[in-house]
């Protein structure tokens, strides 16, 4: 179990073993307001045809009680049987007719394929959405992931971070190089080149929608030129600035 300062707000973080029921515990104090009362919210048990999906149990806060985030396993073969049932009646892609999509419930993929529970495989051309170019699985990335969630699995824009900045220094010195891969000389006159930041954003059509409004803010201008048969996101701005047709019903 672990242990609890005379202070409430300092309980320790370090997760133990519970020695009635065998789950890993926390403590309470440790977890923030809105974890709190998502798992007051989410205490029953919910099944859907016959597999638990997860469960959550409640126990009593004071200073030195804890929060059992102990979770049932997951069916796998449940879960991958219903998937293509639940994907129709419950998911709604973006950029589809609903009523005419038929998606191919996806198993499993490493390095460039893909495949199906039946074992179909295909080759993924598109590398997902043009992020997969490592190819799928790669044993590297997947460690990499591993790491980083056992250390830290989230950090807000208002802090530093190690990762988020070697990252950007990386991408920096990257994008200051020629074609040649050598360190242009016409960018000698700025000590970080033509680029200096980075702005991390969550998808594509954020990135899209941030860099409008940095270059509006800028130059003062206002219009924007895009390509025709172009994309660039599913947000209001976005789709305004993609030069194909499905643009048109959104306007």
């Amino acid at each position: 179990m672990p242990e609890s300062s005379p202070h409430h707000s300092c309980t320790t973080i370090t997760p133990g073993p519970d020695p009635l029921s065998g789950t890993t515990r926390y403590p309470c104090a440790s977890l923030p307001l809105l974890a709190k009362l998502t798992i007051s919210a989410m205490h029953r048990m919910v099944r859907r045809r016959g597999a638990v999906v997860t469960r959550w149990r409640r126990a009593a806060c004071t200073s030195s009680a804890s929060y059992d985030l102990g979770m049932t396993a997951l069916d796998d073969d449940v879960l991958l049987r219903d998937a293509y049932a639940n994907d129709r009646q419950r998911v709604f892609h973006s950029w589809s007719a609903q009523a005419a999509l038929d998606p191919v419930v996806l198993a499993g993929a490493a390095g460039s394929k893909m495949w199906d529970a039946d074992g179909t495989t295909w080759i993924d051309f598109t590398s997902q959405l043009v992020n997969m170019n490592l190819g799928h699985q790669h044993p590297k990335m997947i460690e990499a992931i591993k790491t980083q969630a056992e250390q830290l699995t989230m950090v807000s824009p208002t802090f530093a971070n190690d990762q988020r900045s070697e990252a950007a220094r990386l991408i920096v010195d990257r994008a200051n190089l020629g074609r040649d891969g050598l360190p242009q000389p016409d960018r000698a006159a700025s000590p970080h080149g033509d680029f200096a930041k980075v702005f991390f954003t969550n998808a594509g059509a954020e990135a899209i929608e941030n860099a409008v409004r940095l270059a509006r803010g800028f130059t003062g201008r206002h219009k924007v030129l895009s390509t025709y048969r172009s994309y660039h996101g599913g947000t209001m701005l976005a789709v305004g600035l993609t030069g194909e047709g499905r643009r048109l019903e959104n306007e």
